[in-house]
């Protein structure tokens, strides 16, 4: 059975780990009060041993989740809770902009309009866990404990975990489960991420957007928390390092791939961002965004 590590203060931030490795595997003594500090990704919080109390702040009595559920917080959200019986949890840490990167099916569920609901929708959103999911969580593990633990290979694994989550739960499921995520600002990321694909800067970003240029930017600092020409140097420099780690084009067709406007120019830009030329990047897991 693979191991988990155990907290000795159990009064910490429990996803520590997690901001830095996107996944955090841990072992909760019965007893441990623990609080999870308002972040601005969102976090899956797995319970695969044990039980604990959920106890909000807002006036609402505690909630008990035992083994067996996946509960979300929000992102900004705080949460406390008691560890009722010895416990195991895995928590991963993701934005709702990989929601609609990597879920096409997410689009199926924000057609459900949940808003007549709210007065019967449950404090905390949560969903069963499946026979499939634990062995996704076990396999991940392994592969951790194995030493196999580097950025690219966590993120993609998030991303699978994601993809997987889609093929899992009927649509309504997860709109339910969701819910907390499906708003203006989530749709408005939709928006980004669909013509962040066809265009060249932020000012056909905007006018595609149907924005003025500096509505725009002040829309998307408000949801994404940071300057669109920041933003999107991270995406080209995420695709750009997926593409060179794959291997499966030449470097000159990844420079065309990205409107680089010269081989050099290409060169500057894996120098700056990953610390490296292109020609030691190219197939080589090892790099990361610096």
């Amino acid at each position: 059975m693979t191991t988990v590590n155990q907290i000795e203060n159990p009064e910490v931030y429990l996803l520590k780990e997690a901001v830095g490795k996107h996944w955090s595997f841990q072992c909760l003594a019965a007893g441990s009060n623990v609080d999870l500090s308002a972040s601005q990704e969102s976090v899956l919080l797995f319970i695969t041993a044990g039980s604990i109390l959920v106890i909000p702040e807002w006036g609402h009595s505690g909630s008990r989740i035992d083994s067996g559920n996946i509960l979300l917080v929000p992102a900004g959200d705080a949460l406390h809770f008691q560890v009722l019986e010895d416990s195991r949890l895995v928590a991963c840490m993701f934005s709702a902009e990989l929601l609609l990167q990597e879920s096409c099916a997410l689009k199926r569920i924000v057609k459900y309009n949940l808003d007549d609901q709210d007065d019967n929708r449950p404090v905390y959103s949560m969903l069963p866990m499946v026979s499939l999911m634990r062995d996704f969580l076990f396999f991940l593990k392994k592969c951790i404990d194995g030493g196999i633990d580097q950025e690219i290979f966590l993120e993609q694994k998030k991303k699978e975990f994601f993809q997987f989550l889609f093929f899992l739960y009927p649509p309504k499921e997860l709109a339910v489960f969701f819910s907390p995520l499906l708003s203006e600002e989530i749709r408005f990321k939709e928006q980004v991420i669909q013509i962040s694909k066809m265009a060249m800067n932020v000012k056909d970003m905007a006018s595609m957007a149907n924005y003025s240029t500096s509505g725009f930017i002040k829309k998307f600092v408000k949801v994404f928390n940071e300057p669109p020409y920041q933003w999107i140097l991270k995406q080209k420099s995420k695709d750009v390092l997926l593409d060179l780690n794959s291997g499966a084009i030449s470097l000159k067709e990844i420079a065309a791939k990205y409107n680089f406007s010269s081989y050099q120019h290409f060169a500057y830009f894996c120098k700056k961002q990953y610390g490296a030329p292109p020609t030691k990047v190219v197939g080589n897991n090892n790099f990361g965004l610096k």
